[in-house]
């Protein structure tokens, strides 16, 4: 039997394409360059630094000094790192300030980047026997029972409580974390979303925990008689941000085909429909990344050589559309009261964030909103047995 040690992306990749997954872990081919790993992982080890201050110090909050120290550090992180974007490295400069004005959480941290599975940390098997592999960004105990699991994302779209629940990663850290401090009698979960300034919570079931070990058993099963002849590529959403888009051949298909042919719909089955327009979808999603591919590489020359990119008759060129916002709090006092109400909106964010600081205004709120639905889109979903 190979030996194998899962890890939450390892398992994410499995399923997703064989071949990916083949190249990624078995014959561990070079990858294309990713930006955005580059900003998250710069973003994990200043926060990293962050929290073990907080540790050692004992602090309730980052002094001003403090706060500097620790984005010097990102800014050093950033440079090791290589992000070249220099948008790119403020917006990963304001994740962190942002997190560390509101750094304060529970009792204490207990525990930084716990690593388990690699050389010189503690071997961690589920209850069928398989081996585990990761590293958890944060733990902090928010009362004697209680403790919390932290998980830092950099992404841009904040998960639905659906995809909390049967998030692999944050199911494999509570099986980890009842090992390794089996003191405390709750566990919660938690993904702290850097670019929405949120923190979203969930928790898992004995139950869960039961049926997420069978999961991972059937997986590393999987895994284990997996062979060459099986890497085959899976078209996919995802493929247009795959790290091996350049040496897959079917990928390569996609993107070089241009003449489609379409089957009458009036014919098709159920079966037909659903599998063509999952199809369609896919290959939506990759036409449009190569679109921001090609539109990439055309703006650095632009931005480089500083004259448009030629050929006959054609050339591109860097356009921008401006846009006005206004100050609300001065212009409030230059328009009446009632005419400036009919021109203000309220952002939902915004409003969330006070009604967080105050509590009894939410009584009324349900008498000054109003809920509207955009139009109906189509979307898929498994059927639960």
């Amino acid at each position: 039997m190979k030996k194998i040690k899962l890890s939450a992306t390892r398992i994410s990749a499995f399923l997703q394409c064989k071949h990916r997954y083949w190249l990624n872990y078995v014959e561990r081919a070079p990858k294309v360059d990713n930006p955005a790993f580059r900003l998250g992982t710069a973003c994990h080890v200043a926060l990293e630094y962050a929290g073990n201050m907080w540790m050692t110090q004992n602090l309730t909050s980052f002094s001003t000094k403090q706060k500097k120290e620790i984005l010097d550090y990102f800014n050093k992180c950033a440079v090791e790192e290589g992000i070249q974007e220099y948008d790119g490295y403020q917006e990963g400069k304001k994740l962190v300030s942002n997190r560390l004005n509101n750094f304060a959480i529970g009792n204490r941290i207990i525990g930084l980047e716990i690593a388990f599975g690699f050389p010189d940390t503690q071997e961690i098997k589920t209850a069928s026997g398989v081996p585990l592999i990761g590293a958890i960004d944060k733990v902090i105990e928010l009362d004697e029972d209680t403790i919390l699991v932290v998980d830092y994302k950099t992404s841009m779209s904040v998960p639905d409580a659906t995809k909390l629940r049967s998030d692999v990663q944050l199911s494999m850290y509570n099986l980890v974390i009842k090992q390794l401090y089996p003191e405390y009698k709750r566990v919660i979960l938690c993904l702290d979303m850097l670019r929405k300034g949120e923190m979203v919570y969930t928790y898992r079931t004995e139950t869960d925990l039961e049926e997420f070990d069978e999961y991972l058993a059937e997986v590393y099963k999987a895994m284990q008689q997996f062979k060459k002849k099986d890497a085959k590529p899976s078209i996919n959403i995802l493929c247009g941000w795959c790290d091996y888009r350049n040496i897959c051949k079917e990928y390569k298909a996609v993107c070089d085909e241009s003449a489609y042919e379409f089957i009458q719909l009036n014919t098709m089955s159920n079966d037909q429909l659903i599998t063509e327009w999952e199809h369609v979808r896919a290959v939506k999603k990759i036409l449009e990344q190569r679109e921001k591919e090609l539109a990439s590489v055309m703006i650095d020359k632009i931005k480089v050589f500083e004259e448009p990119v030629k050929i006959e008759g054609k050339e591109m060129v860097l356009r921008q559309s401006a846009r006005t916002t206004y100050n609300p709090r001065k212009l409030s006092s230059l328009i009446p009261y009632e005419d400036f109400v009919g021109l203000a909106n309220i952002a939902p964010s915004k409003l969330k964030k006070y009604l967080e600081k105050n509590v009894k205004l939410k009584a009324y709120l349900d008498d000054f909103s109003e809920v509207n639905y955009t139009a109906a889109f189509l979307a898929s979903r498994k059927i639960k047995k």
